[in-house]
Order: structure tokens, then sequence, then C-alpha cells
């Protein structure tokens, strides 16, 4: 019976932790993107935010209902010469917005709006950072099996050097054959020890950006590129895909701010508009701190709008006290003695040019708007413009994927013929008859592994662009005790009768 020895270890990383040498809990990669998610507080951080806008917009939903508050005054006089004089009352007070020229509709709009914004910016962020941490994992489990195949290299080639230095000891082999092999062994030496420090690098990448502590090891059971499959996706018009691009994510987001925006455009150029509101009051008063029996109560109507550069307020107060004598308490005038029956108060005031700065947010909001209105069409056009030009470096990429594989395949086949071939030759000769194949077959799997990440990165941008709208690009075939994608190809090196 046939066994593999020396195998290229590609599911390396599959057998070890991806954090730590110690026991690891078994995750899918979804379930990890999520836990690194969980670690970044990604989610609490949502939530708190989203409940700030909420509260935002149910504060802005008020404004379309009367304000009802319960006040409280008195005074008290301590003359010279005159009896003491003491006044209270206790009243309920309501104040309704009547007109305001759709401000308030539109602010209440405008926190919605910020709402979704958040939502999609987001969401946007969240499948950001589930990228970037998809490409580290890819980036890091390339060089696992880079790292592998060079390392077992290194392994044979200092084996190889050390029986080439007794040949040479032996004095037959010239120094200048020797010193060209030790040349080429440090070469080698010094290329495994890049990989390592590039997959150090890369591993701690990932845990600085998934919050990962070492007391928290992971073992991924999904493993690039063992368990990937690349997916063939169906060509798209340029209809198609702009069709696509204006109902992605982002693009949505983009036309929600510019609606944000020009709200907050007009509700600059409607202030002009007078402002109305009305209000009643009811309650009780007493002139000697103690006997609260007699009733007062009025309305007012209160009038607030731009006057050119300045700014007009006018009000009426008008109030009734069915019995006795007290005070009205007029806003911003203090008290007025009044008796039993009606009694009015009216009044105006001219702020002038106060508020002479309402041009310049006019003509800033104005330039807000040009300014998102332009960004959006140059977005939108820049969007499709990159999206076609990926889905076509895809597809050559996709194509040069099969082709690679083809390479790949071929020669795993000459690595068979080879060792057919050298059945009769001793374990020596056999291995010195494959090794060139066996090199010939690391590169070939070195090219196609470079090519499925180019790949990933380039499905990984197109999913950003288009989002949900985007095409499955890759997927897993993680099946226990079937034949995974390329299994066969992990399972190269001597024979051993």
């Amino acid at each position: 019976m046939k066994l593999f020895q020396n195998k290229l270890m590609l599911w390396l990383g599959l057998s070890l932790p991806l954090f730590a040498e110690m026991t690891p809990k078994d995750l899918t990669l979804s379930l990890f993107l999520e836990e690194a998610k969980a670690n970044r507080k990604l989610g609490l951080l949502f939530r708190t935010k989203k409940q700030a806008l909420e509260a935002l917009g149910r504060d802005k939903f008020r404004e379309f209902f009367p304000k009802v508050s319960l006040g409280y005054f008195g005074i008290k006089n301590l003359g010279e010469n005159q009896a003491d004089s003491r006044y209270q009352d206790v009243r309920l007070n309501v104040q309704q917005l009547l007109w305001d020229g759709g401000v308030a509709n539109r602010q209440w709009e405008i926190a919605k709006l910020a709402e979704q914004i958040y939502l999609w910016e987001s969401k946007k962020e969240q499948d950001g950072l589930e990228s970037e941490l998809r490409k580290l994992v890819f980036k890091w489990q390339a060089l696992c099996v880079r790292e592998a195949i060079i390392r077992r290299r290194l392994d044979e080639e200092k084996e190889h050097f050390s029986k080439l230095e007794k040949i040479w000891d032996a004095g037959a082999l010239s120094q200048l054959e020797i010193l060209k092999k030790k040349a080429n062994l440090g070469d080698i030496e010094f290329q495994w020890k890049t990989l390592l420090w590039e997959k150090e690098k890369a591993l701690s990448q990932l845990k600085d950006l998934s919050f990962w502590e070492d007391s928290e090891p992971v073992r991924l059971q999904e493993f690039f590129p063992s368990d990937l499959r690349v997916e063939r996706f169906q060509e798209l018009t340029d209809i198609e895909i702009e069709t696509l691009l204006v109902d992605c994510r982002d693009a949505k987001k983009s036309r929600l701010l510019l609606e944000k925006i020009k709200l907050e455009k007009e509700n600059s150029e409607t202030d002009w508009i007078p402002k109305v509101h009305i209000g009643a009051y009811y309650g009780k008063n007493s002139l000697d701190g103690k006997d609260f029996s007699k009733e007062i109560a009025g309305w007012n109507f209160q009038v607030s709008m731009p006057f050119g550069g300045s700014h007009l307020n006018t009000s009426s107060l008008n109030g009734y006290q069915p019995d006795g004598s007290g005070f009205q308490r007029v806003p911003g005038f203090g008290t007025s003695p009044v008796g039993m029956g009606r009694n009015s108060f009216q009044s105006g005031n001219l702020g002038i040019l106060d508020t002479l700065g309402g041009d310049a947010t006019q003509n800033e909001m104005e330039a807000r708007y040009i300014e998102a209105k332009l960004s959006l069409l140059q977005k939108e056009k820049s969007q499709i413009a990159e999206t076609k030009n990926l889905l076509k470096k895809i597809k050559i990429q996709y194509d040069s994927i099969l082709h690679k594989e083809i390479k790949v395949t071929n020669a795993y086949e000459e690595i068979q013929y080879a060792k057919a071939r050298s059945k009769t030759q001793n374990q020596t000769e056999k291995n010195t008859a494959i090794l060139p194949y066996r090199r010939q077959f690391e590169e070939a799997y070195l090219s196609l592994l470079d090519e499925i990440l180019s790949y990933l990165e380039i499905s990984e941008r197109l999913t950003s662009l288009m989002g949900e709208n985007a095409p499955v690009f890759y997927s897993w075939q993680t099946q226990k005790g079937s034949l995974q994608y390329w299994s066969k190809l992990m399972q190269i090196g001597r024979d051993n009768d």
C-alpha cells in the first residue's frame, strides 16, 4: 500500500489554531466575522447611535403637539407705612404651533433621513469590516500555504547541500559549484524568513482588526484555497450594471443625503414665513398665600417673522378673572394689577438688523445642495465606470485561474508519470528524478494561488460597489467525507513502498 510522505501541507492552517497554540474552537468564516464585530462592539455602537437618532426624530415630531407646562408665580411686597401684600398663582399652560410654513415638518423629515442615512452608513461600515477581515484571512492562509511549501523546499535543499558537502570533501565537486549551491540555499532561506515575517504581520493585522485576544484561539473550518470554489457568474450588460448600481446601498444613501440637504435648503429659503403660535392657560390665584379660590384663565396669540434684516415679534395676551382682584402676569413684562372681568395685553418688538446672516445661510445651503448634486452625479459615473472595468478584469482573472488550474493539474500528472518511470530505482534516485517535477508543480500552484488572491480582492471591491445586488463570485465547498475542491492537489509527495 502506498503512503504519502512529506506532503505539501496546504491544509496546514486547517489543522492549527488561527491565533494561538492552545486548543481552539472551530468556527465557520461567517461566525468568525460575527464574533469579530461583537469584539469591536459594533452592535452596541450601532444601537446607541440609532437610539439617539430615534430620540431626535421623536423630539422633532413633538413639535406638532401642544406643549404643556405647570407654572407657579409669587410676589411679596413689604412696604413702609402700608399693609404688606402677597400675590401667588398656579396655572396650567398650553402652547400650540399653528403655522410655520412647513419648517417643523421638514425638520421631522430631516431627522428621519438622518436615521436612514446612518443605517446605510452603519451597514456599509460593517460590510467593509467583513471585507477587510476576509481579505486578511485569505492572505494569512495563503501565506501559510506558501510558507509550508518554501519551508519544505528549504529542508530538502539543506539535505541535498549536506550530501554535496560530503562529495566536495571527497574532491568530486568543484568549489565554484558548492558556492553556487550555498548561495541558492541562502536565497531560499531568506525567502522563507521573509514569508515568516509576512505571515506574522498578516496575523497581527488580523488580530488587531478583529480585536481578538490570544487567550481565545480560533480555528476556521473553511480553509483557503482548498475549500474555495471560484464561481462562473453571468455577464451583465451595461444597462443591467447601471440598473443594479442605481438600486445598490451606496447609491441609496447618497440620494438620501441629497434629499436631506435639499430639505435643509428649503428651510433656509422659507425662514421669512411668519410663525404663528396660539396658547391658553387656566389656574387659580391667592392674595394671602392661603386661599387659592379665585380662578384665572386666558389665551394668547403670537406671530414671529423676519423683516428684511430685522426680526418682528408681536403677541396678544387676553385673560379673564371671574371675581376679586389680583395681578396678571405678562411674559417679559412682569405683573400688572387687574380687577374682576376681562383683561388684555398687546406687545410688539422689532429687532433692527438682528438677522443679517440669513442671506449668507441661504447661499451656503444653495452651494451645499449644488455640490452634493454634482458629487452624486460624479460618483454614479465613477462607480459605473469602475464596476464595468472590474467586471471585465475579473472575467479575465477567472479565465486565467482556469488556465493555471490546468497547468497545476498537468504538473501533478507529470509527477505521477515520473513516479511510474522510476519504480525500478532506489529511493534516492527516485526522489532525485521526481524533484524537478515537484518544483514545477509548486511554482504552478503558487502562481495559481496569486491569481485566486487577486480574483478575491477584485470580487470584494465589486461586492462593495454593488452591495446586495452583486453576483456570487465564490463559495465554500466544505462537505465532510467528500472529495474537496483541489483536494488531490493537497497530496503531493514522495511514495514510500
